[in-house]
């Protein structure tokens, strides 16, 4: 019960007020370059999901042992970098021989779901926070979750800008960053931070 309860707070945590895209700007290139493709999205971001949770697993250990030892924050990317790839051939060959097809459809992706700065990210803010194996799954899973909803939301602010009388020199790129600027800010503020100003 007690894994559940970490399992499940730090997963809402990672959801909500830590989302990797908007508080500490992870993973937006993706992002957009997902959004161009519209249908995908959900899927896309289960899957990352499903790959930061997995990250999440196998680096919790490594990092347990490199924190015991002094120089464990030197060493700690190589032996990510290694676990994820690690993670990376166990699904994408375990999908190839067992589902394939759901490989042939998801195959790609994979790549782009384990090799990208969300995952990454959110398994370093994981380690640096020293959380429990219990905290460090959840906060996995809630930065996938994050990002899936991250990127609904995204979606449906284009579509809405679509919609709107943008000024000419606004038009596509600059009003995007401007409305995730916005929205970066409103994240920020949830987390409990104040402007400098």
């Amino acid at each position: 019960m007690k894994f559940f309860v970490e399992f499940t707070s730090l997963a809402m945590t990672a959801i909500f007020l830590e989302n990797v895209i908007f508080s500490r700007a992870l993973g937006a290139s993706r992002m957009l370059d997902v959004l161009k493709r519209g249908k995908n999205m959900v899927s896309f971001g289960l899957l990352l999901t499903v790959m930061t949770t997995l990250a999440a697993a196998v680096t919790y250990p490594i990092s347990l042992m490199l924190r015991e030892t002094g120089v464990g924050v030197y060493y700690r990317p190589f032996f990510f970098v290694i676990a994820i790839t690690a993670v990376y051939l166990l699904v994408y060959l375990g999908t190839a021989k067992l589902l394939p097809a759901l490989h042939k459809r998801l195959g790609a992706s994979i790549t782009f779901a384990t090799f990208n700065c969300a995952l990454l990210g959110s398994v370093f803010l994981a380690a640096d926070q020293s959380y429990s194996f219990a905290r460090t799954l959840g906060f996995g899973f809630g930065s996938g979750l994050g990002f899936t909803l991250a990127t609904l939301l995204v979606a449906e602010g284009k579509r809405r800008l679509m919609l709107s009388d943008v000024p000419k020199s606004f038009r596509g790129f600059p009003i995007m960053l401007m409305y995730l600027g916005m929205v970066a800010l409103a994240m920020y503020g949830l987390v409990g931070h104040q402007l400098p100003f």
